[in-house]
C-alpha cells in the first residue's frame, strides 16, 4: 500500500523552493564560495580583455597613422619623379 505522508506530497514555500533538503549549509556555503570565486575570476578575466582592446585599439590607431605618413610620403616621391622625367628643365 501506499504511504500517504504529507511531506512526500508538501509543496515548497520560500527558501525551501532554493534548496532541495538534501543540501546541508555546509555544502550550500560551498557552493556559494565556488561562485564567488568563479565570478572574481571572470571579473579578472574581463577586465584583462578590456586592457588588452585598449592596447590593440592603441596600437591599431598608431599604425593607421603610420600608413598615413607612408602614403603621403609615397604620393610625394611619385611625384617628385614624375616632375624628374616629364618636365623639361628651362
Amino acid at each position: 500500500m501506499l504511504d500517504p505522508s504529507p511531506t512526500k506530497h508538501r509543496r515548497a514555500s520560500g527558501s525551501d523552493r532554493l534548496r532541495s533538503p538534501e543540501i546541508t549549509d555546509k555544502e550550500l556555503d560551498r557552493r556559494k564560495e565556488l561562485l564567488l570565486n568563479k565570478e572574481t575570476e571572470l571579473k579578472n578575466r574581463s577586465n584583462e580583455l578590456q586592457r588588452r582592446i585598449i592596447s590593440l585599439e592603441k596600437r591599431e590607431t598608431e599604425a593607421s597613422a603610420m600608413m598615413l605618413q607612408i602614403t603621403g610620403r609615397q604620393k610625394d616621391c611619385v611625384v617628385k619623379q614624375l616632375e624628374e622625367h616629364f618636365l623639361c628643365s628651362l
